[in-house]
């Protein structure tokens, strides 16, 4: 019985995660195709369903750039000086870092 309430509890752990981003995204979708419709259908006069889908997906892009560009690169190049200076973790860093570079980099070898 206690290993059936463990794959109970496991369950809701897995699954919980999952609804409640599903549930916000889901929310988020409806608060900005609401906006849109209210602003946009008295403009042009038309109800385009689905509008905020594809504003969703640009902010999102927007964010992943930004993230990327002004966030990521950054720190990546701030945790490279640090692994530059020690000389073990020098060694393996670039190793591993060429390895993974070749594999999935942006830049294929």
């Amino acid at each position: 019985m206690k290993k059936l309430i463990g794959y109970l509890i496991q369950g809701l752990l897995w699954t919980a995660p999952l609804a409640i981003t599903g549930y916000i995204i889901y929310e988020v979708f409806e608060f900005v195709d609401n906006i849109l419709q209210q602003v946009l259908t008295p403009v042009i006069g038309i109800h385009i369903p689905g509008l905020g889908l594809g504003i969703i997906v640009v902010m999102l892009m927007a964010v992943g750039f930004l993230g990327q560009t002004i966030i990521a690169r950054p720190l990546k190049a701030f945790f490279n000086k640090i692994l530059e200076r020690i000389p073990l973790l020098k060694f393996m860093y670039s190793a591993l870092n060429d390895l993974f570079s070749a594999f999935v980099g942006k830049e294929k070898r």
